[in-house]
């Protein structure tokens, strides 16, 4: 900072000088500067050491906040303030005197040598520093913490970043015929296809049958790598994106009672479509929009698996490191180039919702917050469109910041949700075509039933050799004292006829394994289809049950009186209230209110079944609907 930004910008609150000043071009980072304040709670002296090219020494000046907060008239205070050489040509130091250890670092030891040094920073303070400038690119701005000269090392260490098994990625910009697209694309590695092959193998415990090596596994990735691409790296007109907002906006508003039952629902569509194009266009001036997310698993096996695939040692410590990284930095954060001005989701503010749609549908193709990170990034260097607030945790929301949240949330939770789901899907089905899976007992039982008939023809020849060979055994010649003398040839035979007899033995025991194998698929095939049955059949007898009992309330509110008797329960309130307090307050009443409970949930039930009826049973014909509304 020169002098006079120091003065006007540093020490002024409430001013405009980061976007007036003409002479800085420097990227704007917030509009209330409010930061110098706050940093009166970390320590009780601020000292501020700063200089710009054009300045020929440095300026220092010193906050004292104690003396500050005593100061009767704060406008006519004066700071201590000297110039002294320069370190470098630009550059801005601030050192906090007086802070409280125990907000920056965990049981830190101060002792021994630099080497033992193991301070390190609280984990919220590492989270909040190590996202503030974005970790996921390279950048020159460097936040360092020193405790008497010491370094203190913070921040994931950006090799974590290969260790997640799914990269989703979005692009949301004009293209070349100036039209707003959205390009999307999802890459793997190889553990994750270990996963999946694990999760298809049930039970679990058979998996150390089929399991593949890491090489094969690899080389699977390998092969199918163009087919990923092919079916994930696509460019989205912006007419199917306002399709789709438009069918979120037509679920959540009845336009026909707003606009008349005439309209046509073409028309409405057409109109809704129309109005998410606008907004989308209104998002033009922060495009590029991109993101990059990253997903893990926390499991043992899946640690274990990263460690394996990277060559590293698998141990404990080292699987406790991966799931202590998860741990400390999941999260989707929001940057506008390279400096983070929200969080989009994490634990503590979801606004992408991704835990309540992880909650919905198949959530293991939803992205977990604890076991996801990354970013999104916008285009808007002077803060002229999305404004954060002053902690830098949240933004302003306006008719332009909620569009921007709203096609987010279309991009994650349905683009990425649909990539999710279908590449775990797509994996299976290719598994099962390389024959990994338990999968057709039928082609295997045929397969094997092919090599049941050569073994059969094996074992018709070497009969027909042992046969030979037992004659040749029973004609040998006899010496005087009545051994048997082996001839060459017949050495020959009988030792031809032994390695038949081993490698036939070899090739029995290869196949009796793999009958036992297909045995076990088949048992577990049968018990998954015995599960299955049994769940159809609660499924059935539950549908059967509550239709049962609906159609009964139903009918009981159909064909009799009962919900409105309240005339003549009130005149017999009114004549024992007369005559009997006491039968009154003990007796009817209890009876009274029991009884209305009774009639409410009837009500409710009879609600329940017009709504089945009119939706799921109009006509006994499955395709004809009728729309309701939920609310």
């Amino acid at each position: 900072m020169t002098e006079k930004i120091l003065d006007e910008g540093f020490l002024s609150i409430g001013t405009e000088i980061k976007k007036n000043n003409s002479e800085e071009k420097s990227f704007v980072l917030g509009d209330k500067g409010i930061g110098r304040l706050a940093a009166q709670r970390l320590g009780s002296v601020l000292l501020v050491e700063t200089t710009s090219e054009d300045e020929t020494n440095v300026n220092v000046v010193l906050l004292d906040w104690d003396s500050l907060a005593n100061s009767k008239d704060i406008q006519n205070v004066e700071l201590p303030y000297i110039k002294v050489g320069k370190l470098n040509e630009s550059y801005t130091r601030i050192w906090i005197f007086g802070v409280d250890e125990n907000d920056m670092v965990n049981n830190p030891d101060w002792t021994g040598s630099e080497s033992a040094f193991k301070a390190k920073l609280t984990p919220g303070l590492d989270n909040a520093v190590s996202f503030l400038i974005s970790p996921f690119v390279d950048n020159q701005i460097d936040i360092s913490f020193f405790y008497n000269g010491r370094k203190i090392d913070y921040g994931f260490e950006k090799k974590y970043l290969e260790y997640a098994e799914a990269q989703n990625a979005f692009v949301l910009d004009l293209n070349q015929d100036n039209e707003i697209e959205l390009k999307t694309n999802l890459s793997l590695k190889p553990w994750y296809i270990k996963r999946i092959h694990k999760n298809c193998i049930k039970p679990n415990s058979e998996y150390d049958i089929y399991k593949k090596s890491n090489e094969e596994y690899e080389n699977f990735l390998e092969r199918y790598n163009s087919k990923i691409n092919m079916t994930f790296s696509r460019a989205i007109h912006v007419d199917e994106l306002a399709e789709l907002l438009a069918n979120i906006e037509r679920k959540n508003v009845d336009l026909k009672e707003l606009v008349g039952e005439d309209i046509e629902e073409e028309k409405i569509m057409t109109a809704l479509m129309n109005k998410e194009k606008k907004i989308m266009a209104s998002l033009a001036c922060i495009f590029p929009i991109s993101g990059t997310i990253y997903s893990y698993k926390k499991d043992t096996f899946f640690c274990k698996s990263v460690l394996e695939f990277n060559n590293i040692d698998v141990n404990n410590k080292e699987v406790k490191k991966i799931q202590r990284f998860l741990e400390d930095y999941n999260g989707i954060k929001l940057y506008r180039g390279n400096f983070r001005i929200g969080f989009l989701g994490n634990k503590d503010s979801d606004w992408l919702k991704l835990q309540q749609y992880q909650t919905t549908g198949h959530q293991f193709s939803r992205f977990n917050i604890g076991t996801t990170l990354g970013q999104v990034v916008i285009n808007d260097d002077k803060q002229e469109v999305i404004k954060e607030i002053s902690s830098r945790l949240d933004i302003n929301r306006d008719s332009i910041s909620n569009a921007f949240l709203r096609t987010l949330e279309l991009i994650f939770n349905y683009y990425f949700y649909n990539d999710n789901e279908t590449a775990a899907n797509l994996i299976a089905t290719w598994l099962s075509d390389e024959g990994w899976l338990q999968g057709n007992i039928k082609k295997k039982i045929e397969t094997d039933k092919k090599i049941f008939d050569a073994l059969k023809k094996e074992n018709q020849i070497l009969t027909k050799k042992l046969d030979t060979t037992k004659k040749i055994l029973q004609n040998l010649e006899k010496n005087d004292s009545g051994d048997r003398l082996f001839k060459e040839d017949s050495y020959i035979t009988a030792m031809g006829t032994l390695d038949m007899t081993c490698d036939y033995i070899e090739h029995t025991d290869e196949y009796i394994k793999r009958n036992e194998k297909n045995l076990k698929e088949a048992t577990a095939g049968l018990s998954r289809i015995e599960m299955e049955a049994y769940n159809n059949y609660k499924l059935m007898a539950n549908g059967l049950i509550t239709e049962t009992i609906t159609h009964e309330l139903h009918s009981l509110v159909a064909t009799t009186n009962i919900v409105n008797k309240k005339k003549e329960i009130n005149e017999l309130s009114d004549f024992i209230w007369d005559n009997d307090h006491e039968i009154y307050n003990e007796v009817f009443l209890p009876i009274k209110d029991n009884y209305y409970n009774i009639i409410t949930t009837i009500e409710d039930v009879a609600n329940l079944y017009k709504f089945l009826e009119n939706t799921f049973i109009k006509n006994n014909s499955i395709d004809e609907y009728e729309t309701i509304s939920l609310n």
